[in-house]
């Protein structure tokens, strides 16, 4: 996209906002859908990266977090399926739950290369099992990074048809 098409589709998009009826913008769910009804409050719900939180250990970043109000943990992929028994552990018992996975895949999604690709497949269906043992209601995934040199975007979505029947396992959820 060069500029040119950047400044035209911005504009656009800006057009289409400014003349939206404002609460259609500010309602992201239709009526009666969503976290909660109309009139009732919905809570912030805060979730932090596994390392954010200060402390040494995962019990002393969990402690930090519970008294913060945080109720959402992101721990980071790599080797979550040898982590899933001591993660339950740790949060057994607090008003805290695996939000998400942090990335923690091998490979590349976009690659060019039969076997990058491979090893990205084999380490996100790993990640993906563990992140539904554990509740999980996603793994952040990136398609690529800024030193990556990505293939055709379509990539992704035969991916992700290719993965359809073992992300129906219980537990499991993708979003885009």
């Amino acid at each position: 996209m060069d500029r040119r098409d950047f400044l035209q589709k911005t504009l656009v998009g800006a057009a289409v906002a400014a003349a939206a009826p404002w609460n259609l913008l500010a309602r992201p769910y239709p009526q009666g859908e969503g976290l909660g009804k109309p009139g009732e409050s919905n809570p912030l719900r805060l979730s932090f990266q596994e390392n954010t939180a200060p402390g040494e250990t995962l019990a002393e970043r969990l402690d930090y977090m519970e008294a913060h109000g945080v109720t959402g943990f992101e721990p980071g992929g790599k080797n979550l399926s040898a982590r899933v028994g001591e993660l339950k552990q740790a949060l057994r018992g607090r008003n805290i739950s695996v939000s998400a996975i942090c990335a923690g895949f091998s490979g590349f999604i976009l690659s060019e290369q039969p076997e990058v690709r491979a090893e990205f497949d084999r380490t996100m269906r790993e990640i993906i099992a563990a992140a539904g043992e554990l509740g999980s209601t996603g793994v952040i995934m990136v398609p690529a990074f800024n030193h990556q040199v990505p293939v055709m975007p379509r990539r992704v979505i035969i991916w992700l048809n290719s993965c359809a029947s073992w992300v129906t396992m219980p537990a499991s959820r993708v979003r885009l």
